[in-house]
């Protein structure tokens, strides 16, 4: 990318790369930028996202590639579109590839952005997320790459059926679960009911005994004990007594009372796992009448205690309200649960008329390659700095000797298409030129230099035979490639790139500059 650059007219001095600053000297290129002495800045996004101060006389920035996350973007833009930046208007350049990966890429940060949207205002209805499926293979880059629509709306549709699918089966899934749940809040709905009974008889039983006299039975070693009102502070003594004197190694219910129609239970605590008491601000009790009732109570004083046991049976009704709010709740389950059991999948219609596509489109595809007689071919671009790979008349060209001047003799040269000869023609001008700037450089030794010579003799005699292909189609290339110097040769280069780019004209004579609307774009 420098390179091209420079081959542009941009000063080498004023293009630098983030990754060349280390923490002493990132502030100093900084400041370089913020006065304009560098005008061109290439950082990828986490070198050059939060706390780069660049954007003085910033007037465009280039999205070279299409960032994973939405915050991405906003952070890259966010070098420019910042304030302190003196120019009133900025660029912002994006660059898509038509049949490449970028339509995906975009595609996935419009799905996240979109939810990430929904969850930031809170107004999401959807109880769901589907995971976006990032495995792609080699069918699926061929279909990007070839740019076939049919097989582009197959590979999409593909994943929405698959996430439709998954959907499907979990929601079926949830129907197995909630029958289960039903037959589970069946099973309670009886017993509940029935201890709706026995509580409601429990509560009208202490109604009736609420203003009567103070009267406790109490239980030790086996013997009983009443209490009346006159003698309430030793009945009140006893008890606390008997709670004491309850300790027991595991936890153990011991009758210690008869009060209000209820027997009252104390429930040890027992013993630590070192043999100590078990220590507890509150004491647990049971108390039974028509059924049971567990009751946790602080003992803070002998006469409190009892108050308290009092004032807990005065309120058993909450019990009843309770018992009463979870039958009621357990019918409106098990009713909307019945409800929802034969209901379909909610997607079920899109469901199946994409599966019913998705079978169209792979009927068509497998009818196209039945029908095909003649093998496709594919070129793929790798970049102005390295050879076009893929296969020609059924040659693969990474496989091509190019300083053999005999491996043109595979192809029909009449046959080929301008895009297919433009291919070859680069690749022969590009190995010719990269082993040229290896000569220049010293690298080799004389017998290298000597072997490469020859080479360099047989790629001469490749190159004519292609400058004959171009003249007869009425494009005239310079005669030989050593009579050229490294810029012209790199024009060349670049000139053929933009052909198998973007279909750019060629000039009639190659050592012609393009006009600047048919130049070699960059993105």
């Amino acid at each position: 990318m420098k390179r091209l650059l420079v081959l542009r007219g941009v000063p080498e001095e004023e293009i630098r790369f983030i990754h060349e600053a280390t923490d002493a000297t990132k502030e100093q290129m900084m400041r370089d930028m913020r006065t304009g002495k560098i005008r061109i800045l290439m950082a990828s996004t986490s070198k050059g996202g939060t706390g780069l101060n660049v954007q003085d006389k910033l007037l465009a920035v280039h999205h070279l590639d299409v960032p994973w996350k939405p915050s991405d973007s906003t952070q890259r833009n966010g070098r420019i579109i910042r304030q302190g930046n003196e120019n009133d208007e900025v660029q912002i350049h994006i660059y898509i590839t038509k049949g490449s990966m970028d339509s995906f890429m975009w595609q996935t940060q419009e799905h996240k952005k979109r939810v990430v949207d929904q969850l930031m205002r809170g107004k999401s209805n959807v109880r769901e997320i589907d995971e976006m499926d990032n495995e792609f293979g080699p069918s699926v880059y061929k279909a990007i790459a070839t740019d076939d629509p049919v097989k582009a709306e197959y590979m999409q549709l593909e994943m929405q059926v698959e996430n439709l699918e998954q959907a499907r089966n979990r929601y079926y899934e949830s129907k197995v679960s909630e029958s289960k749940r039903v037959e589970r809040e069946q099973a309670k709905l009886p017993v509940l009911e029935e201890r709706a009974v026995l509580v409601k008889q429990d509560v009208t039983a202490l109604d009736q005994s609420k203003d009567a006299p103070f009267e406790m039975t109490l239980f030790y070693e086996g013997k009983e004990k009443r209490f009346g009102s006159d003698d309430k502070k030793a009945a009140a003594e006893l008890f606390h007594q008997l709670i004491t004197q309850h300790v027991t190694e595991t936890p153990q219910q011991a009758h210690i009372a008869t009060f209000r129609g209820f027997e009252i239970y104390h429930i040890s605590h027992g013993l630590t796992p070192e043999g100590q008491l078990f220590e507890s601000e509150n004491e647990t009790f049971l108390f039974r009448g028509q059924t049971d009732y567990h009751v946790q109570l602080s003992i803070t004083s002998m006469l409190g205690t009892l108050v308290k046991i009092n004032n807990k049976l005065d309120k058993l009704f909450w019990d009843l309200d309770k018992t009463t709010q979870e039958i009621e709740r357990i019918k409106a389950a098990i009713e909307r649960l019945e409800a929802e059991r034969s209901l379909p999948f909610p997607r079920e219609e899109e469901f199946n008329k994409k599966t019913a596509r998705l079978k169209e489109l792979k009927a068509q595809l497998d009818h196209t390659e039945n029908e095909t007689v003649e093998a496709e071919h594919f070129l793929a671009l790798n970049g102005i700095e390295q050879t076009v790979t893929g296969e020609i008349q059924g040659i693969h060209l990474e496989e091509l000797d190019y300083f053999e001047s005999g491996f043109l003799e595979n192809f029909d040269l009449t046959e080929l298409s301008d895009e297919e000869l433009a291919a070859l023609t680069f690749n022969v001008v590009f190995q010719y030129q990269d082993s040229l700037m290896a000569l220049e450089k010293g690298v080799l030794s004389l017998a290298e230099r000597d072997e490469l010579a020859l080479d360099f003799h047989e790629e001469e005699e490749a190159y004519a035979q292609l400058c004959d292909a171009w003249t007869a189609r009425g494009i005239v290339f310079p005669d030989h490639l050593q009579s050229m110097n490294q810029d012209k040769l790199s024009l060349i280069q670049m000139q053929l790139y933009a052909h198998l780019q973007d279909q750019t004209d060629l000039p009639r004579e190659l050592t012609q500059e393009l006009p600047p609307e048919k130049q070699l774009s960059l993105g």
